[in-house]
């Protein structure tokens, strides 16, 4: 973060913006590590909506004091959020205490090629684990179109590079907001209902209608409008994902790891959609963008219908229909 605060070229911007991505990824896939290891299975998804309503938080504080000390005090800024980013983790590693590590018997040395091929869980064996990878990737393409408004504002509408930013920050502003408390109500209903597939639905279903408001937008508020209803799909999604995948994880001596992997999906769409972005806008400019995006995201719809439902909903059903069968009057 110093690195990039002070540098007086791209170059040495760049590589500090490369170390900063490369722990940060490492810290975070850690850090979503701990909801397996430290948080009650009947819980998980209110604290991953805490933890949901955490980040965007985070962005929106960034926000406020890159749009405060940016211009006048450029140095202050980077050194500010140089001691927040030391200051989450000291906090975290004081305060959290680690589970007791289950000591396993030795076991024969692997070969490389094994070791690899142990790194993401077996498809064959686990196929709802990469069911719920996929799901998350396809799903978080339709929410990362977002990241494109800053281009579509200057091309299709004509603004210039301040008008465009000075609209993208009130869209990410109101989207903040109703990410963060999306996240927080649908973790709340997530672990109240027992289910996932719901708010999943919801929160897809809520990013294609933002696309679509994307997509046909002629003026300012309809763009503000989409960027709400992808914001509110992404705080319903993310709510409720984190419950599914952490019921879906191969096996509790890798849950860390397989966990942690799974949060690596958030980033590819950062990589799929710069990639399928060329040759959408050549095929059919921002129309042909956006409905290529929703037409994934509405393949998340399907890839989540074939992950089972939460078993604890089924045994709520059952023992809810038991002791109905009590009461009714025997003819």
């Amino acid at each position: 973060m110093l690195m990039m605060g002070f540098s007086t070229n791209v170059t040495t911007l760049v590589i500090g913006w490369m170390i900063v991505q490369f722990f940060y990824n490492i810290a975070g896939a850690s850090f979503s590590s701990l909801v397996p290891d430290q948080v009650p299975e009947e819980k998980r998804a209110s604290f991953s909506g805490l933890i949901g309503l955490a980040q965007p938080l985070g962005v929106l504080i960034g926000n406020v004091l890159a749009g405060a000390l940016n211009v006048k005090f450029p140095i202050l800024l980077w050194i500010i959020l140089t001691i927040f980013g030391l200051a989450g983790p000291i906090i975290t590693s004081l305060m959290i205490k680690d589970t007791a590590t289950v000591k396993k018997t030795a076991e024969p040395k692997k070969s490389v090629g094994k070791m690899l091929g142990s790194i993401f869980p077996n498809p064959r064996k686990y196929p709802n684990y990469t069911k719920a990878f996929f799901l998350k990737i396809f799903i978080l393409m339709g929410y990362g179109a977002g990241t494109y408004l800053p281009i579509m504002l200057a091309r299709k509408f004509g603004f210039s590079g301040n008008h465009a930013g000075q609209i993208v920050a009130i869209v990410n502003i109101a989207s903040l907001v109703f990410a963060a408390g999306m996240s927080l109500v649908g973790g709340f209903l997530s672990d109240k209902i027992k289910r996932q597939r719901p708010l999943i639905l919801a929160g897809a279903i809520s990013m294609i209608i933002g696309l679509m408001l994307y997509m046909t937008a002629t003026g300012i508020p309809v763009i503000i409008i989409g960027g709400i209803f992808l914001a509110t799909g992404f705080g319903l999604f993310n709510s409720a994902d984190a419950s599914l995948v952490l019921r879906v994880l191969p096996n509790k001596e890798d849950a860390g790891k397989d966990y942690g992997l799974m949060t690596s999906a958030n980033n590819l769409q950062g990589v799929l959609i710069p990639l399928l972005a060329p040759l959408l806008l050549k095929l059919g400019g921002w129309y042909a963008f956006f409905i290529g995006l929703a037409i994934i995201c509405a393949l998340g719809i399907v890839m989540l219908y074939s992950i089972p439902e939460d078993p604890r909903y089924a045994a709520s059903k059952q023992a809810a229909a038991e002791e109905e069968g009590h009461h009714v009057p025997v003819a």
